[in-house]
C-alpha cells in the first residue's frame, strides 16, 4: 500500500494485531541497537529518528506500558524520548527492517518517493503491512 493514501495519518491506529505488536517491537529495537553502535553527528541523527519513532508509535495508539516493555527502556525515559512524529530518512527506515519487509517497503515506496516521510507515516505502513502478512 502507497504510504501516502492514508486518509489521517496522525489519527490512531483501529487495531493493533499481535503481528503488529511484534512489528512495532523489532523496529524499535532495530533503532536502539543502532543508535547505540553509532558515534558523532550519525548517533545524533539516530537519537531523533528513534525519538520520532517512539513518538509516532505514541500518536498511533500504542501505550507506554507496551513499548517500555518492548523495549526495556523505562516508562518514564519513554515518555521523556518520545518526540512528535518527524522526517526520517527512507533509507535509514528501511535499513532497521527484515530484508523481506524492507523489500515490501521499498515497493510502496516506489520510485520517485520522496527521501524522507514521516515517521507516523513510516510506522503506520509497517502496521498495516504486518496486519496483512
Amino acid at each position: 500500500m502507497p504510504l501516502s493514501t492514508e486518509p489521517f495519518p496522525t489519527a490512531p491506529l483501529p487495531t493493533a494485531s499481535e503481528a503488529a505488536r511484534r512489528a512495532v517491537a523489532r523496529l524499535l529495537l532495530a533503532a536502539l541497537a543502532v543508535e547505540r553502535r553509532t558515534s558523532g553527528d550519525d548517533r545524533l541523527r539516530r537519537f531523533r529518528d528513534t525519538r520520532r519513532l517512539i513518538g509516532a508509535a505514541r500518536e498511533a495508539g500504542f501505550p507506554v506500558t507496551f513499548l517500555a516493555e518492548a523495549t526495556g527502556i523505562g516508562s518514564g525515559t519513554l515518555h521523556a524520548r518520545a518526540d512528535p512524529s518527524g522526517p526520517m530518512a527512507v533509507e535509514r527506515f528501511l535499513a532497521l527492517l527484515p530484508d523481506a519487509v524492507a523489500e515490501r517497503a521499498a515497493a510502496a515506496l516506489g520510485g520517485a518517493a520522496p527521501d524522507r516521510r514521516s515517521t507516523t507515516e513510516l510506522l503506520r505502513w509497517l502496521v498495516v503491512d504486518a496486519d496483512r502478512a
